[in-house]
C-alpha cells in the first residue's frame, strides 16, 4: 500500500478484512486489518488523512504482531488543458509495531527427551529473553501520479507510483539480553521498494456503454527478493476479467566467509 494513495479517490473509505490461513493445521493463523481515509481540499491542494490497524495472530497466539499506522498525503494538479490533465500526490505514514511472544506456549529443545518427550515445564533458555514484547517504530513514504489523456470523448488514464517502506528500521531491538541491555540486531523488516504503473483505455461500444481495457506492472524489491508482476484486465459494468503473471527471484545480499 502506497501512503500517497491516501485520499486520492476523493471519497471517504472504510476497509475491514480478515484472513485465516493453514486452517488444516492445529495452530491458528489469523490476519485482520482495518483502515479508513478522509479527503479534503485546501485551495489548489488536495489532502488525505487516514489510519491503518492490523493484527497478525500466529501459531494460536505464540506470536502476535500488531501495528497502527497514521497516514497523511498532499496532492497538486501539475498540468491541465483541454486534452491532458496531470496530478501528483505525495504521502507519508508512521508505523508502530508490537511484536509479542507468549512464552507459556513455547517449547524449546531442552524441555524434550528422546524417550520421555516433554519432561520439563520451563526452559532455562527463556532466562536469556529480556522481554516478551518488542516495540518498534518505522515510517514509509511514497508518490502517486495520474495523467488523463482525452483523445476521444472518454480519457485514457495512466497511473504510476513509487514507495519505500521501513525507511528508518535499519536496526531493531531483539528479544534477547546481554548484561541487562537489549542486543541490537539487523532489522526484522528490510527496506522494501515498490514501483507500479497502470494504463486504462476505455472503449465505447454503444450509447452509454463502455468497456475498459487495462494493463499493469509492479516491481518490488526487499532484502534480495525481486518480485515482478504484470497483468491485463477488462471490465464492463460490474464484471471484471483479468489475467496476470508473477516472477520471483532471490539475490543474496551478503556473502559467507571463513
Amino acid at each position: 500500500y502506497n501512503p500517497a494513495y491516501c485520499g486520492s479517490e476523493r471519497m471517504y473509505k472504510v476497509d475491514l478484512g480478515a484472513q485465516s490461513t493453514y486452517s488444516y493445521k492445529p495452530s491458528l493463523f489469523l490476519d485482520s486489518h482495518f483502515s479508513m481515509e478522509i479527503p479534503w481540499e485546501i485551495g489548489i491542494t488536495s489532502w488525505g488523512a487516514g489510519v491503518k490497524v492490523s493484527n497478525q495472530y500466529q501459531g494460536s497466539g505464540l506470536l502476535n504482531i500488531a501495528s497502527i499506522s497514521p497516514m497523511i498525503s498532499m496532492g497538486l494538479q501539475l498540468y491541465k488543458n483541454n486534452n491532458v490533465r496531470s496530478f501528483l500526490q505525495v504521502g507519508i505514514e508512521f508505523n508502530t509495531f508490537s511484536t509479542k511472544t507468549n512464552f507459556e506456549k513455547m517449547v524449546l529443545t531442552d524441555q524434550l527427551d528422546p524417550y520421555y518427550g516433554l519432561y520439563k515445564d520451563f526452559s532455562e533458555e527463556l532466562s536469556y529473553f529480556a522481554t516478551d514484547n518488542v516495540w518498534t517504530f518505522d515510517m514509509g513514504v511514497g508518490i502517486y501520479g495520474q495523467t488523463d489523456i482525452r483523445n476521444h470523448r472518454l480519457p485514457s488514464v495512466i497511473r504510476y507510483g513509487f514507495s519505500i517502506f521501513h525507511v528508518t528500521s535499519d536496526k531493531e531491538k531483539s528479544f534477547y539480553s546481554e548484561e541487562e541491555s537489549n542486543i541490537y540486531m539487523p532489522s526484522f523488516y528490510n527496506r522494501r521498494f515498490c514501483a507500479n504503473v497502470e494504463y486504462v483505455q476505455p472503449i465505447e461500444i454503444g450509447r452509454g456503454k463502455n468497456v475498459f481495457l487495462g494493463g499493469y506492472g509492479i516491481y518490488e524489491f526487499q532484502g534480495g527478493m525481486h518480485d515482478i508482476q504484470v497483468g491485463f484486465n477488462t471490465a464492463y459494468k460490474w464484471f471484471t476479467l483479468g489475467v496476470g503473471a508473477k516472477v520471483e527471484r532471490y539475490t543474496p545480499t551478503y556473502t559467507l566467509s571463513n
